[in-house]
């Protein structure tokens, strides 16, 4: 115990005097246009340990902060005190490279979460003074909502810049798609996308850019087929837009086209001669994992997302989840756990980590931590109709049946309005929900209602 005071008090000093210096660090970071620096792949399997004593993997571990280094720790008890840690510095560093105090409301320790929140808001101030086109770049970066206020600010100061509509255009869809994820109307933030979009045709009605945002409105309208025709277009205009290829391979994915979207992805790369789009890398990664003949594939694209330095936390926080989801699969569960923590402390609000540490828990038979990591994704996305049965299933392990029942249905009124559900998905997702309606009769002794609706599982997939 007195082990863990003493770290404790070392990392708050640690952050408090040195933040002058981590401050302009990130600073510099940011400014640098490419993101990355350099594309050393890095080696996905659990690291190899060189430390005298637990006490001393605690202490790099923490200081790093790196929360693999903990599974280097014997003692049971001092793993968990080194990721809680680790991870309480890991989201002090995030929330200031990513100008987001509201990171910093995830720390568990009051003193480390205070100085985070100072420190942070201290930041925002100074950028928004001294520098508020780079201030907007990192939130557009970081895909946070405040790039909105920041670009509504800086068009009305200049209305001839054409990246600055861009940017604004991107801003207002990902907020329609965040309110889409809490059930709430993005009509509104969708409406000011495409208007903002249209300005920036009179700028510039000939620009592939201009297209290819205008299809990624479309696709969290969502309207499809319409952003894979905006897609060729912006393509038609410039064949080495590699963003446009991003783009498009992201629509064919939430078509079921892996193939074409795979081929997309892949003439990206081959376009990104010096690697300085790592959302390809991400996207490879992610979409190779779902073929298990493309595993090794997917764990090479992840480790290059990994040994990129760069500031799109989202690319990096989808690969380690990628990795974690690949290990609970081998049942390397320690190393799935490092991989969802590091996910977690860039980007802490983020269900789908929730939900993948939600059946780690479950394979560990721990299923009240399971409901609780579920109940968490729900929150933060209330629409992910999948969370819902992995929800249901925990409940039924607890025997909470009318609970999971009630659960298994909400899921089924949530999935054909899921825009973060694959087309081609849609109806496996119905089955197994009112599959698992059925299982939850079957053990209440109801065999009426388990031949019921496991036959309307059964007739879903018919139908599709």
């Amino acid at each position: 115990m007195q082990n863990k005071k003493l770290l404790a008090i070392f990392v708050i000093a640690f952050f408090t005097v040195s933040f002058g210096l981590l401050y302009f660090f990130v600073v510099n970071k940011m400014t640098d246009k490419s993101g990355l620096k350099n594309n050393k792949p890095v080696n996905s399997e659990k690291l190899t340990c060189q430390y005298a004593s637990d006490d001393e993997a605690y202490v790099e571990a923490t200081k790093k902060p790196d929360i693999a280094i903990c599974d280097c720790i014997k003692d049971k008890e001092k793993i968990n005190s080194c990721r809680e840690m680790a991870m309480n510095n890991e989201l002090y560093s995030q929330a200031i490279g990513q100008y987001d105090p509201k990171i910093c409301e995830n720390i568990s320790v009051d003193e480390i979460r205070k100085s985070c929140l100072s420190a942070t808001s201290d930041a925002v101030s100074y950028m928004k003074k001294n520098d508020p086109l780079r201030l907007a770049n990192i939130y557009k970066n970081v895909h946070s909502e405040n790039a909105i206020a920041e670009f509504e600010g800086l068009v009305s100061s200049d209305s001839e810049n054409i990246e600055n509509f861009f940017s604004l255009a991107m801003a207002y869809a990902e907020k329609g798609l965040s309110e889409q994820q809490q059930g709430r109307e993005r009509s509104q933030y969708l409406d000011k996308a495409f208007e903002t979009i249209n300005k920036a045709k009179e700028i510039d009605l000939n620009n592939s850019e201009v297209y290819r945002i205008e299809a990624y409105i479309y696709e969290i309208k969502p309207d499809l087929d319409k952003a894979l025709e905006m897609y060729d277009k912006s393509i038609k205009l410039d064949n080495n837009n590699i963003l446009a290829y991003i783009g498009r391979a992201h629509a064919n994915e939430m078509k079921g086209a892996l193939h074409l979207a795979l081929d997309d992805l892949k003439k990206a790369a081959e376009l990104d001669k010096d690697k300085k789009e790592i959302s390809i890398y991400s996207r490879l990664c992610n979409l190779e994992s779902s073929r298990t003949d493309l595993i090794g594939e997917a764990k090479r694209n992840c480790e290059i997302v990994i040994g990129l330095e760069s500031i799109d936390v989202i690319s990096k926080s989808l690969a380690y989840q990628v990795l974690g989801d690949i290990y609970v699969d081998d049942k390397k569960l320690d190393e799935a756990t490092s991989y969802f923590l590091k996910a977690k402390a860039m980007t802490p609000n983020d269900a789908s980590i929730y939900v993948s540490m939600a059946k780690l828990r479950m394979l560990q038979l721990n299923y009240i931590e399971a409901e609780k990591q579920i109940e968490k994704a729900i929150d933060i996305n209330p629409t992910k109709s999948s969370s819902y049965l992995v929800l249901a299933k925990a409940l039924i392990m607890q025997k909470k049946y009318d609970e999971a029942i009630a659960v298994a249905n909400k899921g089924l009124s949530l999935v054909d309005e899921d825009v973060s559900l694959l087309e081609s998905n849609k109806a496996a997702l119905k089955r197994d929900l009112y599959y698992i309606i059925s299982a939850t009769y079957n053990e209440r002794g109801d065999k009426d209602n388990e031949m019921k609706f496991e036959e309307m599982g059964n007739n879903v997939m018919k139908s599709n």
